[in-house]
């Protein structure tokens, strides 16, 4: 696929990055402001879904509540296409867009950049799949076969209005089978709030692991979930070290590798009623795979 649109120019992400922007510390990730051309995210955030499509097409198709993420999927997008005369439909630069960074091309770019470090630090990305990493198989979350050696998404999302103040995701890195992540910000014009910047962290010593929590009226509160063979992890704040935080800021991106390294979390978010805007870019090994293969290597996480 072609990082280019006949319209807008270049799409990709990456395309003002190389190896040398890839930072280390804590983990390995790359930070871009001004990520895509004025051009190109100006006709990306005019025709952004509103919250109640973003809403109705995340899986669940909930009732909105309050500070809480809602995702559309890439095929969402790309299967619209396919019936431009029925809603959803999405604007022509969208597909393009979610289209190339689901792409093998795509998919390219990141090893380009993070390839070495990839077969550094998860050497079993490459294990499970008996092939080097530019030789993969790619392919669209839920449109996958059992030749995929990568699945990848591009999610349209947003975290929902609120009215208290209170945190949507705290310290985690996410579930292993997770290749890579990165986020890109597109926050509405009139939403002044403050806080929602993404934290990067540390963990010192022993670091106190818990299923999940947020912060509701500025206090801790911990669920316990069912545990599962790719669980990822939480952490209490409080024992970490924040090393980086990065705004919630227009065509800002933020880009790394998962490992238990990898830990990140989104500050506190002041009451507003504008939703908090952004796109993911995923990367997964397809979950057969990833199961099938710790089982034969006894690992546990």
């Amino acid at each position: 696929e072609s990082p280019t649109d006949s319209s807008f120019g270049n799409l990709s992400i990456l395309q003002n990055v190389s190896k040398q922007d890839v930072r280390m510390n804590p983990f390995p990730h790359i930070v871009i402001e001004n990520t895509l051309p004025r051009v190109v995210y100006d006709a990306l955030a005019s025709t952004f879904p509103y919250d109640s499509k973003v809403v109705d097409l995340s899986l669940g198709q909930k009732p909105m509540g309050q500070n809480i993420r809602y995702n559309i999927q890439a095929r969402s997008v790309l299967q619209s296409k396919e019936r431009p005369f029925s809603p959803p439909s999405f604007d022509p630069i969208w597909y393009n867009f979610v289209k190339y960074h689901t792409s093998p091309h795509f998919f390219r770019e990141v090893v380009e950049i993070f390839g070495d470090i990839l077969k550094r630090d998860r050497p079993e990305v490459e294990d499970i799949a008996s092939k080097k990493l530019e030789d993969f198989n790619v392919a669209v979350r839920g449109l996958a076969n059992s030749d995929t050696d990568v699945i990848l998404d591009c999610q349209i999302g947003i975290n929902s209005p609120l009215s208290w103040r209170s945190r949507v995701r705290g310290p985690h890195y996410d579930k292993l089978y997770k290749i890579f992540s990165g986020l890109l910000y597109m926050r509405h014009f009139e939403d002044v709030s403050k806080g929602a910047e993404l934290e990067l962290y540390a963990c010192d010593s022993n670091c106190t692991s818990v299923s999940l929590f947020y912060e509701t009226f500025s206090s801790l509160v911990k669920f316990k979930l069912p545990t599962s063979v790719y669980e990822s992890k939480h952490y209490d704040p409080s024992e970490l070290k924040v090393l980086a935080t990065h705004p919630y800021a227009n065509n800002y991106l933020v880009f790394f590798l998962n490992s238990k390294r990898a830990l990140h979390g989104v500050s506190p978010r002041a009451p507003t009623k504008k939703s908090r805007r952004l796109l993911n870019f995923i990367a997964e090994v397809p979950m057969h795979r990833w199961i099938n293969w710790k089982k034969k290597h006894h690992r546990k996480f």
